[in-house]
């Protein structure tokens, strides 16, 4: 990484296998004189969780957190709560006509994809609950979420449902597991890790008890994810989803070992393996491809992590073309933070490349991962500030240091009002703060910021952390070139 480039911070990005969690289905419904519109009573099961009265505690539990968040917000995560729910009734009551009314689609396809489409209603319950106490952490991780789980309910028309749901039963263990998955699934995309540690270890028990084979697998491939997440256990990752592949081969679940690669891949590139890392994710590739198709979301997240893998590789020319494969498919989904994080790394792999025409390509991109984050998330969201940091490392590569200091700024406003004045983000931007300033001469400036960082860093992560440690790479190379300033550390 060049000294000038913005520090990356990604986002979280929970994994599954197929459609997410599971749940137990409503059977399909038959049409008699006591039931002349069996397709008609969908929305009390969504309003059993998301009534006008779940919707004020909604909103009053986000107010009351403070900070930059405001009703703008609030209304943000509401108006994208009902969104989903209109979805899911919307796909249950199509499903439904189409077995009992128009009696196109079979009584068994039909309880397939009503367990999917069950699945994501236990997820979006989950979500509900979190949001009536959510920390402040938990509200802005509510946009990725609500996106999340949009797509969950629509992949539940995909034929991979089929795969998923081929060997589902009812016994007691069973949907104890399913409710567990479908918990476990919300609790990893708001960062709950307390709650979601407890429920993957319930929904594992209860899966192995009841011999729920493909459940099981779903859980293991989420667990693999949470030891992946933060490098708290990468080992563990490996093992956990090494158990998923093995379960899901020998119950013939294709879906799931795709999930399973994908997860090895992830784990492998956050131990530094690339080359195993590629030789996971192309595994997980070809199974997707063949199982779900070339333009399914699951497949471009596969093609996500290739890039990114690449990008850690430096091997930047193969990260661009397998980002761009990952655009053609997010793109579809008009404005969306999966096509705005795939634009941000495309930002990211021309800035590092770093060819002659690349930062203009790095800011063509940063800025179109803005206007889709500022519509998406808004203008004051930790996630948009990310952009922000980006984009000023850019402009600082082309020595429009002005420019650059200017969205740094931006940044550090945006994180210290969301995410408090000690977090790391608000460290990592005034690093970048103080690059600038080197780059400018002014370096009784970039000292400053870069003192009031190494305390927050250290406060923070400690004084072995990684980012600590780069951190005080770029205040000893500020010190051999201007001692000067360095007299009263």
């Amino acid at each position: 990484m060049r000294a000038g480039s913005a520090v990356l911070l990604t986002a979280l990005v929970g994994l599954g296998a197929g459609c997410g969690a599971h749940a137990p289905p409503r059977p399909a419904p038959r049409v008699d004189a006591a039931a002349a519109t069996p397709c008609a009573d969908f929305e009390l099961d969504v309003e059993r969780f998301w009534s006008t009265s779940a919707k004020a505690e909604v909103r009053a539990g986000i107010l009351k957190t403070g900070g930059a968040i405001d009703t703008v917000t609030v209304e943000r995560v509401v108006t994208k709560m009902d969104a989903v729910s209109r979805d899911w009734v919307m796909m249950q009551e199509a499903v439904c006509k189409d077995t009992v009314v128009r009696k196109v689609m079979p009584a068994e396809v039909y309880n397939k994809v009503s367990m999917c489409l069950r699945a994501a209603l236990v997820s979006q319950r989950t979500l509900v609950e979190m949001m009536r106490t959510p920390t402040r952490d938990m509200v802005y991780k509510a946009d990725d979420a609500l996106a999340r789980l949009r797509q969950d309910t629509g992949a539940c028309q995909k034929d991979a449902v089929y795969d998923t749901y081929a060997r589902e039963t009812d016994d007691r263990d069973t949907a104890t597991a399913r409710e567990a998955l479908g918990q476990a699934h919300a609790y990893a995309l708001l960062a709950d890790r307390k709650r979601l540690g407890q429920r993957l270890d319930e929904g594992i028990a209860a899966a192995r008890r009841g011999r729920a084979a493909r459940v099981l697998v779903d859980l293991l491939v989420e667990d693999s994810a949470r030891w992946t997440r933060d490098e708290v256990d990468l080992e563990k990752a490996k093992v956990r989803a090494s158990e998923a592949r093995d379960a899901a081969e020998k119950d013939r679940y294709e879906a799931g070992v795709a999930a399973a690669y994908h997860a090895l891949g992830l784990a492998e590139d956050a131990a530094g393996r690339y080359a195993e890392s590629l030789r996971y994710f192309m595994l997980a590739l070809g199974i997707r491809e063949r199982v779900l198709g070339k333009d399914h979301t699951e497949t471009a997240r596969t093609y996500q992590g290739i890039g990114a893998a690449h990008v850690d590789d430096m091997s930047y020319d193969a990260a661009i073309e397998w980002f761009e494969r990952a655009r053609a498919i997010r793109e579809r989904g008009g404005d969306n933070p999966d096509v705005a994080h795939t634009y941000n790394t495309l930002g990211n792999a021309h800035l590092h490349r770093d060819r002659p025409g690349d930062q203009d390509e790095a800011i063509r991109w940063y800025r179109r991962a803005l206007d889709v984050k500022e519509k998406v998330y808004g203008k004051d969201h930790p996630t948009t500030a990310v952009t922000l940091n980006n984009l000023g490392g850019a402009y600082q590569n082309k020595g429009k240091y002005d420019d650059a200091l200017a969205l740094h700024e931006r940044a550090l406003d945006v994180f210290g009002r969301t995410l408090g004045e000690d977090h790391p983000n608000v460290a990592a931007t005034m690093n970048n703060l103080a690059l600038v300033l080197v780059r400018k001469g002014d370096h009784a400036a970039a000292m400053r910021w870069y003192r009031r960082a190494e305390a927050m860093m250290v406060k923070r992560l400690g004084g072995t952390h990684p980012t600590t440690l780069q951190l005080r790479e770029n205040i000893d190379a500020l010190c051999k070139k201007q001692p000067e300033v360095c007299q009263k550390r």
